[in-house]
């Protein structure tokens, strides 16, 4: 995935003008406007052609230590959630030592504030559990004092924010979980650039990011730098490293000449790209698009409606079937793009 450099230097490109310090729209600008276009108008697009590409699983048992997580029965919304929106809210039963598999989630109701008082009085229910949404809350349902299980909600998470940086990363070269104490140890690859990203000792909320695939795969881990080149969390699970390990390419440690696929960024914020390659080149149009605009430029302009036409054409080809071979696709109308486009509903 591309590099801030790399994004302005592509935008500079575009509108054959060199981007510094003196320039109306010098290099701040620009990272701000990338922002301004990654919210306003490649999230949605993403949304609606990428499938499921921004979609995060987050397992909020409902116990803790024995006793109720949310006394008041009010389960708040990721922080995280584009649009304060989620995909899907479901309800998983302990498989045992804290586990919830994706196998036993069922789906979970979720009705209106008006409505909300007659399954109030049915009571808790864990073969059909209700919610509703209440301001930014998820609340539950007939007083699950006694409830054992998780609530599982999927969301879109939001596009992180570019951030003009150049050393606020880490390349992860290993990887190792401890049983007996839960801990997850990173080692960062020789050379990593992580001069500003974490004092030794300090705790910080980091992304886990796919550097191939600009995909974010675990996001807001809890991370303790413990040594020069050591990180560690007990924020996953056993089969959660498995799973990382297996996005590493030649496997873990890395050995030369693999190159590190995992990379540790800030939470919510990235020096590199978090979309899709092909939305690259939407960010770096639609970028440039609002810059000649802003200067004038009307005949540049057009060349980047052009140029902006086929590559919203490429977008739809390239990823709005991420299955090619599939012939029929199921619709599923909770979708949040199938709200975009005029039908279904979401959790809101």
């Amino acid at each position: 995935m591309k590099s801030v450099s790399e994004l302005v230097l592509s935008v500079q490109d575009r509108i054959s003008l060199p981007i510094t310090d003196e320039d109306r729209f010098d290099r701040p600008a620009v990272v701000r406007i990338f922002n301004e276009v990654i919210s306003e108008q490649v999230t949605p697009k993403l949304i609606q052609e990428g499938g499921e590409y921004l979609v995060h699983r987050l397992v909020l048992p409902l116990t803790t230590a024995g006793l109720p997580t949310y006394p008041n029965l009010r389960i708040p919304m990721p922080k995280r959630a584009y649009g304060r929106a989620l995909r899907e809210i479901k309800y998983a039963a302990d498989a045992g030592s804290g586990a919830y598999n994706v196998w036993d989630e069922i789906n979970v109701t979720a009705t209106s504030v008006a409505e909300a008082d007659t399954y109030e009085r049915q009571g808790w229910s864990q073969s059909a559990p209700m919610v509703c949404i209440v301001n930014d809350h998820i609340r539950l349902l007939g007083n699950p004092d006694s409830a054992t299980g998780a609530i599982v909600l999927y969301y879109y998470l939001e596009i992180s924010d570019i951030v003009d940086k150049t050393t606020e990363f880490a390349a992860i070269s290993d990887i190792s979980f401890a049983p007996l104490t839960s801990i997850t140890t990173f080692t960062a690859a020789a050379g990593a650039e992580y001069g500003t990203f974490q004092a030794d000792g300090i705790v910080k909320f980091v992304d886990i990011y796919r550097n191939s695939t600009g995909a974010i795969l675990r996001p807001d881990v809890r991370l303790t730098r413990t040594a020069a080149s050591t990180f560690t969390t007990t924020d996953l699970t056993a089969n959660d490293v498995k799973e990382l390990a297996t996005y590493q390419s030649g496997g873990v440690p890395v050995v030369l000449p693999q190159i590190s696929e995992l990379y540790f960024v800030p939470a919510g914020q990235s020096q590199f790209s978090t979309i899709p390659d092909p939305f690259d080149s939407i960010l770096v149009l639609e970028t440039s698009s609002r810059i000649l605009e802003s200067l004038g430029d009307m005949q540049g302009l057009e060349v980047v409606a052009r140029m902006l036409v086929k590559a919203y054409d490429s977008i739809t080809v390239s990823m709005g079937n991420r299955i090619s071979g599939q012939q029929k696709k199921v619709v599923d109308n909770r979708n949040i793009a199938s709200v975009q486009r005029g039908y279904g509903r979401r959790y809101r």
